[in-house]
């Protein structure tokens, strides 16, 4: 027999979307049906505050769109069976050296800019509570 206690989610809106404000609130709900009463964790979550490396994605890649991404991530998590919620990063992940893909995508993921300045979804991020 097995046990499952909860169920952990990696959450990036932004692979499927071009703005945060275009992620629907039903956007977990296909998925969510078939975990079930599960309870859930969100192990990893957020959206890029910048443009790292030239990368040009097709999503948008600014504060304000991360705070825009929190206010949405309300709306999907708004009463389901959520045990904790992760944003990827406090602090800028730096480069480490040839600007690999990796940095380019979730190197801004991060509620602290590069300087360690708290970017606008710093405070909201604190307070945030599902």
């Amino acid at each position: 027999m097995t046990r499952v206690d909860i169920v952990g989610i990696t959450l990036y809106p932004w692979l499927d979307f071009a703005a945060a404000a275009s992620v629907p609130a039903d956007y977990l709900d296909p998925l969510l049906a078939r975990i079930g009463s599960k309870p859930i964790a969100i192990t990893e979550t957020g959206w890029p505050a910048e443009n790292l490396g030239g990368l040009n994605p097709p999503w948008e890649t600014t504060e304000s769109a991360q705070a825009t991404y929190l206010t949405q991530l309300s709306g999907m998590l708004g009463g389901k069976p959520i045990r904790m919620v992760n944003w990827l990063f406090l602090h800028a992940m730096q480069d480490p050296g040839g600007s690999p893909t990796e940095w380019k995508l979730f190197g801004s993921v991060s509620v602290r800019d590069a300087s360690g300045n708290p970017r606008t979804v710093y405070d909201p991020w604190l307070a945030f509570s599902p």
